[in-house]
């Protein structure tokens, strides 16, 4: 079976290339044939779907693959021309979201190789418990060899995003790169920072993230098990802030298999306890992973 789904990925990958390289000679969307994406080729389409103007051989001008011709893929082009969008990068970054979510679905064992703890931000909050702050600091930072080896039903449980699908998306990231060399793609990329993130999504697509209701969860269990959720935020303002976040991944070129990933995960706790008492504790976990098939 993992034979059947190497063999399927990799004509996925042929394809992907096959739709890049289609877009880089101009095929894709190249309404007056000229062979390259113009404004021209926008107002086209317009033209057509108007019915203004019928062009004949329209095969190669759904550019959105929504099955039709529209405005959509006039604004499409529009985008690519203006360089908003850049279509090969997206075909990349499509290949990425597939392996990394073939690595729970077709991995026979992932291995955690090395956990770094560090400060992510300094901490922000009273003087009396920064000593404490410290102190905890001192014990916990610093890179872990660790070389746990997950299989079967634990992957799901291990590997990131644990309890989600990466759900990614080409607007979330910045600074997309793929470098190739005979045999692998090496993908880097950041994801935008945000606060309060959610499982499967931004950066819990990529990272096994701490929700704001874990928080919360959490800390209430600690003040008073028996408090209800209502009277901990009337007391408690609580926020998950996650900076951008670093991913880097290794891709088999033969089968469209992940074999290493790297994320850095920049986490801050913000806390306000009735705008008396205001903290910033940021910790941040960088974990490297390998993978086999």
């Amino acid at each position: 079976m993992k034979k059947i789904i190497s063999i399927v990925l990799a004509l996925v990958l042929i394809c992907s290339v096959f739709c890049v390289n289609a877009f880089a000679a101009g095929r894709i969307g190249d309404a007056n044939g000229d062979g390259k994406l113009s404004a021209l080729d926008a107002r086209m389409i317009l033209q057509h779907v108007a019915g203004v103007k019928t062009i004949e051989d329209t095969s190669n001008l759904d550019v959105s693959k929504d099955g039709k011709i529209s405005a959509v893929d006039a604004r499409i082009i529009l985008q690519i021309v203006a360089g908003i969008i850049d279509p090969i990068k997206e075909e990349q970054f499509k290949m990425f979201v597939d392996s990394f979510n073939g690595v729970k679905e077709n991995a026979s064992s992932v291995t955690l190789v090395t956990v770094n703890v560090y400060e992510s931000e300094p901490y922000s909050g009273p003087n009396e418990f920064k000593e404490d702050y410290e102190a905890m600091l001192q014990e916990s930072v610093g890179e872990q060899v660790v070389n746990q080896t997950y299989t079967g039903a634990d992957i799901e449980t291990s590997f990131p995003p644990v309890g989600a699908t990466c759900n990614l998306t080409y607007a979330d990231v910045k600074d997309f790169k793929v470098t190739e060399t005979e045999n692998y793609y090496e993908i880097s990329f950041k994801v935008k920072g945000e606060t309060n993130p959610t499982r499967g999504k931004g950066v819990g697509a990529v990272a096994t993230i701490v929700t704001k209701e874990e928080l919360e969860s959490s800390m209430k269990n600690e003040i008073d098990p028996n408090m209800s959720d209502e009277d901990f935020r009337k007391i408690m303002k609580v926020k998950s802030r996650y900076n951008d976040v670093t991913v880097k991944a290794t891709i088999d070129k033969a089968t469209g298999n992940m074999i290493e990933y790297y994320v850095d995960t920049p986490y801050v706790m913000e806390m306000n306890m009735a705008e008396i008492l205001k903290m910033n504790i940021g910790i941040g976990t960088a974990e490297k992973w390998k993978i086999a098939y």
